[in-house]
């Protein structure tokens, strides 16, 4: 369990007594400084892209979080700040989920290509039902085809933010000029 400490002092003179210095905050609840060892920050740091829920400690009391945002050095990498974001029962949150593309499209397999556009959405869900991943079957994909935004089955109470118009992935079929090319080769070769 990742412990945190209320903290008096500002960010420089934590990160000189060999701490790494954050910001608790979310719904509800007033904005609390605090710091945890660099190890705890190391490990919340990598969590950070991840949309599970995570326990801490703090003030004798278990709360779930999200990783918001980790500053690091420009030229260390050293971690400088954490936010992090806590998460209420219903309580609706914007969080950006990755999405996962499975199988192999029918257009790829006839010698198309499958762009993916995005690989992760931003959504908003109740913090403790925020999927860890979007999976997407792209099997029956031809060439030509797109998948967009609005066709993607989402669980109850997720929605995407933002605009719903836009692409995640598509298949494509290989350029002229590449075709050109490879026919040319071929008849170079066959001479």
């Amino acid at each position: 369990m990742i412990n945190l400490h209320r903290r008096e002092e500002d960010g420089k003179k934590t990160r000189r007594a060999g701490f790494v210095p954050a910001e608790l905050y979310g719904p509800g609840t007033q904005n609390k400084n605090v710091y945890l060892s660099v190890k705890d920050a190391q490990e919340l740091a990598f969590l950070r892209n991840r949309t599970n829920l995570n326990e801490v400690s703090i003030d004798d009391t278990v709360v779930k979080i999200l990783v918001k945002d980790v500053a690091r050095h420009p030229v260390t990498d050293e971690i400088l700040h954490i936010d992090l974001y806590e998460a209420k029962e219903n309580h609706f949150t914007n969080v950006k989920v990755p999405v996962i593309l499975t199988g192999i499209p029918k257009g790829v397999k006839i010698g198309g290509v499958l762009n993916q556009a995005r690989t992760s959405i931003n959504v908003t869900a109740p913090a403790t039902q925020i999927p860890s991943s979007i999976e997407v079957d792209v099997s029956d994909m031809v060439i030509g085809d797109a998948l967009r935004a609005t066709e993607l089955k989402l669980p109850d109470n997720v929605k995407i933010k933002g605009r719903l118009f836009f692409t995640i992935a598509s298949v494509v079929g290989r350029a002229k000029t590449e075709e050109t090319a490879e026919t040319a080769e071929e008849e170079s070769s066959e001479s």
